[in-house]
């Protein structure tokens, strides 16, 4: 019966958010906290949302991880900011979790990608299935893209990675069939 009231009010909690997405401008959307106690703190604005990142001490640092808010875009460009209400976009992340399920990942209508020289890292199945991109700009500041980054963007044939990346993890580009040239920088 404990679990059965937990799953409700989760229900609950995403149901309003959903509702909260359908205005202008950011809106914080509440804070959703996970198994083990982990609270994630999302704001979200047209296309986007974000929680701060931390330091080692657990204090907000000024960057941002950034993901997708909208379900259903209409075969669209994503720029991702360098910077939302003045915090520095250091991350692209799927953020799927049991709680939030809003993101890029397997998105089909998402056609380009654009990242900013901001952005550090680009983590694991951020944009996942994500198979209409035909162009992906990557900033010339990421050093990490994580497992299965770009895993079944199948319509994307070029890929420059830039000379700041000195980390590229198994899969980020596998089943990505018409890829035909990737220009690697010299960081790997």
């Amino acid at each position: 019966m404990h679990i059965l009231k937990i799953k409700m009010k989760m229900v609950l909690a995403v149901s309003l958010s959903a509702v909260m997405l359908l205005g202008t401008g950011f809106t914080t959307v509440g804070q959703f906290v996970g198994t083990g106690g982990i609270s994630v703190s999302a704001t979200v604005g047209s296309n986007f949302a974000y929680s701060e990142n931390k330091d080692e001490n657990g204090n907000e640092n000024g960057t941002v991880t950034v993901w997708g808010t909208a379900d259903n875009y209409d075969k669209i460009s994503i720029n991702i900011p360098s910077s939302i209400d003045g915090k520095t976009v250091t991350t692209v992340s799927d953020h799927t979790s049991e709680y939030y399920t809003r993101n890029f990942r397997g998105n089909k209508d998402i056609i380009s990608v654009s990242i900013p020289n901001t952005v550090k890292t680009i983590r694991t199945c951020a944009f996942y299935g994500c198979s209409s991109i035909i162009k992906l700009n990557l900033g010339n500041g990421i050093s990490k893209i994580e497992t299965s980054a770009f895993r079944n963007c199948t319509n994307l044939r070029t890929v420059t990675l830039p000379d700041s990346l000195t980390k590229l993890d198994t899969g980020t580009f596998s089943y990505c069939d018409n890829l035909e040239i990737v220009n690697i920088g010299s960081g790997l």
